[in-house]
């Protein structure tokens, strides 16, 4: 997650764009966009207000059973890793390896280096 530019910015913008999407019931816009505001106050360290909004981007990708999920369920996993629960990471990483197979007709987003990689640092392992 490299978000670089005025983050208040964008979580003005995002806000707005949430605020529309839910106005219309556009639920797999909505989902993209909470994940995209998690994902400001990520890299400014806020995992806690980052989980927040990935747990609701979540609940909404879930629901539609979308291709989001899977990116949804990494973020989720990503937090864990910041926060330090290797074990809550993995959880999620494994949970969402299977739909980003499946739900990209076999296209693996991660690269099998890239898997093993999130595997062995989500298992403490160094690489």
């Amino acid at each position: 997650m490299r978000l670089q530019g005025d983050r208040q910015k964008a979580r003005d913008y995002y806000n707005e764009a949430l605020q529309q999407t839910l106005a219309i019931n556009y639920r797999t816009r909505a989902a993209a966009t909470l994940l995209r505001l998690g994902e400001t106050y990520y890299v400014e360290g806020d995992f806690q207000t980052a989980l927040d909004y990935f747990n609701r981007a979540f609940t909404i990708s879930r629901e539609l059973g979308n291709q989001g999920e899977a990116y949804t369920l990494y973020s989720l996993g990503t937090v864990y890793a910041a926060f330090g629960d290797r074990q809550k990471a993995l959880d999620y990483f494994n949970r969402a390896l299977p739909l980003w197979r499946y739900n990209n007709n076999g296209r693996v987003i991660l690269s099998n280096r890239s898997e093993g990689s999130l595997l062995q640092w989500a298992n403490g392992e160094k690489h």
